[in-house]
């Protein structure tokens, strides 16, 4: 049997809540109607099925539409764990870039906005196609990300600021 067919007959899926649970108790302590899957330190849910191992947001994919999704998933609200149909979209590597928070070193507190030593002013730049585009430099941070978000609009397919 392969690993498709053992999803569906050895998991349930909540459409709503984005939870797995098994169907039948089985071995190590399954139990059914038991939470399938467990958080990585990634943030992501991973399932084990039949010795086999998938990311609880592929599997999602596969029961809301049938087969494994080619390409990326996004998880919209960028919650790693939530993997209700409702936050889940297919996106190309680019557009699941652009929908990550700030880097975990950004001292501004604004996603795209950095500090320009030389020049003293806060430096907003957005990433297009791989690409940094340099948007200006700002006295305040919060007008180089008020720059950043209008950037963000024009170039960016999976933008927040457009309401995806």
């Amino acid at each position: 049997m392969n690993f498709k067919d053992e999803c569906f007959r050895k998991l349930n899926y909540d459409q709503e809540t984005g939870i797995f649970t098994w169907k039948h108790d089985g071995t190590r302590g399954v139990k059914a109607g038991h939470v399938a899957g467990s958080k990585m330190n990634s943030g992501y849910i991973a399932l084990s099925v039949s010795g086999k191992k998938a990311l609880g947001h592929r599997v999602a994919w596969l029961f809301a539409h049938g087969e494994f999704a080619q390409g990326n998933i996004d998880h919209i609200n960028r919650d790693k764990a939530d993997n209700r149909i409702a936050n889940l979209r297919l996106a190309t590597y680019e557009q699941n870039a652009q929908n990550r928070l700030k880097n975990s070193k950004n001292t501004s507190g604004f996603k795209g906005v950095t500090w320009h030593k030389r020049d003293k002013r806060w430096q907003a730049a957005i990433t297009v196609k791989r690409k940094v585009l340099h948007l200006g430099y700002y006295k305040t941070p919060e007008d180089a990300y008020l720059a950043y978000i209008e950037a963000s609009k024009n170039y960016q397919s999976h933008s927040i600021f457009k309401g995806n």
